[in-house]
């Protein structure tokens, strides 16, 4: 029978995969209705008309890049942590 990880070890990292998996959230929503509004005004013929949306956007883009990368970050630590612990509980080794 094999032990699950300790989850008080674990609790941190899964909050962190929490957060910033909500942040990842709110930078998609974000860009998608900026994106929607520059389809909507490119449309109509008027997007030179609001530069400011094309900047926007842009940084809209570079937000969901960024809390992409910390979501896979985190999942990354989490996954180590959770193997590590794993390892630990399977050899009988305490944590250093």
């Amino acid at each position: 029978m094999t032990q699950e990880p300790d989850e008080d070890e674990l609790a941190p990292l899964r909050d962190r995969q929490h957060a910033a998996r909500c942040l990842m959230c709110v930078a998609y929503d974000r860009l998608d209705l900026i994106a929607e509004e520059v389809e909507a005004i490119t449309g109509e013929g008027r997007i030179a008309t609001r530069p400011d949306l094309l900047i926007a956007l842009s940084e809209a883009e570079h937000t969901a890049r960024i809390a992409s990368a910390d979501m896979k970050d985190a999942e990354y630590a989490l996954a180590v942590a959770m193997g590590a612990l794993t390892v630990r509980q399977r050899t009988g080794e305490s944590a250093a």
